[in-house]
């Protein structure tokens, strides 16, 4: 779904939830203008079929359309299949690497990994600040489909997921950008404070 087509001297992020492209949960590509805020969710990729080595072309692709846009991949389990063929492969220097803190995280620098683990904390802290961003419309997303999910993600125990019998794999991609919106690096290529914007909004 493309709901607003690459401009010329806007700036775009994109984000990847990979799955195992055999029928089950969805590989997700979510673009987002983050030229100002609010930041739009402005088109996105839906497959559970597609193969993780695929994905990559894909993102290869849609970031290249997007005016070379900054890349966030979740390399957990299979993610790192499509992190390390974008990167390697298909020689896509535009996206985020990480190194041995979660927090610490840049854009065209292997250094211990490429594309960024999601784990416990990052994922408290990209939920955190999604909720924070829709409340505050610092975040906009127009998508049937993502709106749906967000409306059954809910808290369980210390974490969040969907309700039973739903799917959360597009509000995963959402938490991953919120993650990234959080980052001192977003703010430096941006020059937006989000944190300031989201307190001026609520």
């Amino acid at each position: 779904m493309v709901y607003a087509k690459p401009e010329r001297d806007r700036n775009y992020a994109v984000t990847v939830d990979v799955s195992e492209g055999i029928g089950k949960d969805y590989s997700i590509i979510s673009v987002f203008d983050i030229t100002e805020a609010p930041y739009r969710h402005v088109a996105m990729y839906r497959d559970n079929m597609v193969h993780p080595i695929t994905l990559a072309s894909h993102i290869k692709r849609i970031g290249d359309d997007y005016n070379e846009a900054y890349v966030v991949v979740e390399n957990n389990t299979v993610g790192k299949i499509t992190a390390e063929t974008l990167y390697y492969d298909f020689e896509y220097e535009n996206m985020l690497t990480g190194a041995i803190r979660d927090s610490d995280a840049e854009v065209g620098s292997s250094r211990n990994w490429v594309g960024i683990r999601t784990t416990k904390r990052t994922k408290m802290i990209g939920c955190s600040n999604l909720k924070s961003m829709i409340e505050s419309d610092t975040l906009i997303t127009e998508d049937f489909d993502a709106i749906a999910e967000l409306a059954s993600f809910i808290k369980k125990g210390t974490s969040f997921q969907a309700e039973d019998n739903k799917t959360d794999d597009i509000v995963m991609s959402l938490v991953l950008f919120a993650w990234f919106a959080n980052q001192s690096y977003f703010q430096d290529v941006t020059n937006v404070d989000v944190r300031a914007t989201i307190r001026a909004n609520l």
